[in-house]
């Protein structure tokens, strides 16, 4: 199996699980009676990297909407991959 992460996202840390905790009790703005409801301002971008992925359906395969924004960064891998995948030292392998 290709990994695109050295880590598994699929658990979290106690750590990041605390930070998580926080952050979703700075979300609540106004509680709803006695319940559980309450009108939340989303913080999701705030939250750990490792919560971010843990919470994606694909924990493991998730993009992150934060790191999509560094374009410079993603631009430059782009450029180093390019630059490996037409490399004449490397065999052309067809599928």
């Amino acid at each position: 199996m290709v990994k695109i992460y050295s880590r598994d996202y699929c658990s979290l840390t106690m750590k990041e699980k605390d930070e998580w905790n926080i952050l979703r009790e700075r979300e609540v703005i106004h509680k709803i009676g006695d319940g559980d409801l309450a009108i939340r301002k989303s913080l999701y971008r705030e939250y750990p990297v490792a919560v971010r992925h843990y919470l994606s359906l694909f924990p493991n395969n998730h993009l992150d909407i934060v790191d999509l924004r560094n374009t410079e960064y993603l631009s430059n891998n782009v450029e180093l991959f390019y630059s490996l995948i037409n490399s004449p030292s490397k065999m052309n392998v067809i599928f």
